[in-house]
């Protein structure tokens, strides 16, 4: 059934909570591989050998984002994650369980760079991120006018002033959860964060996907059966916040 659209009536989206501490819950799931990096070396960072080709341009584009945000962030691939444990368990359903892990994890929240995953698609397709169905009508008639292609992929395929307008309006992936339509981009805000790296001090579990999908009883005591690692107390975990422990390479 097509989805029903309302014009003239915007939908006020719906904000998850963040809290406002020095560090911030994170979920993720990573492969075996990564997994067992992640014990032998105590930190994993990300690699442009697990991005799609058609996806390495805006990948390029969040890591420019994330030097402009993140201090002393001089770049490399991130770690991608989520704020909330059932994104981070459907972002992976489509792929096989069974080398997965989910990992539990709390990072410095000047590290991490938030963005909203519904209006991120703008910036995979090189789409003007419209705040409402009216304004993205109004660009493609300017395109067309203008005799462009209106689904062109890369920013080279457009003139500069295309261009800057283009880069501009992706912004509000991380400053206008509230100013976009919620009937046009979703009227609930899934939060997907990027990071420069997890390190095994800010772990806080490690759950083995399968097993949390499957099995008898209550859900919690699935997750006490998958769990591959716990930290001994929070206090472990808050070590992070010690700057010599967030460098261990100066010791």
């Amino acid at each position: 059934m097509a989805r029903k659209r309302h014009k003239g009536v915007p939908i006020k989206r719906k904000i998850p909570d963040l809290g406002s501490g020095p560090t911030i819950e994170l979920w993720t799931r990573m492969n075996r591989k990564f997994y067992e990096q992640l014990l032998r070396n105590g930190v994993i960072r990300g690699s442009e050998d697990h991005v799609w080709a058609e996806f390495v341009e805006p990948y390029k584009w969040m890591i420019e984002q994330m030097k402009q945000r993140i201090p002393g962030f001089a770049g490399g691939y991130p770690i991608w994650a989520w704020t909330r444990r059932k994104d981070a368990e459907w972002s992976g359903r489509p792929r096989k369980a069974h080398d997965r892990v989910l990992v539990r994890w709390r990072a410095p929240r000047d590290q991490v760079l938030l963005s909203d995953f519904f209006t991120w698609h703008a910036v995979l397709g090189g789409r003007l991120l419209a705040r409402n169905e009216a304004e993205y009508d109004a660009w493609h008639e300017e395109l067309e006018q203008r005799g462009l292609d209106r689904f062109g992929r890369h920013l080279d395929d457009y003139p500069p002033d295309i261009r800057e307008r283009l880069e501009a309006s992706w912004q509000l992936v991380f400053d206008g959860w509230d100013q976009i339509d919620g009937q046009w981009h979703g009227k609930h805000v899934r939060v997907q964060a990027v990071i420069p790296e997890l390190r095994m001090n800010q772990v806080i579990a490690i759950y083995d996907v399968r097993k949390l999908a499957k099995g008898k009883g209550k859900r919690r005591h699935r997750r006490k059966r998958a769990r591959l690692y716990r930290a001994r107390s929070l206090d472990e975990v808050q070590r992070l916040l010690n700057p010599e422990r967030l460098n261990p390479a100066k010791g």
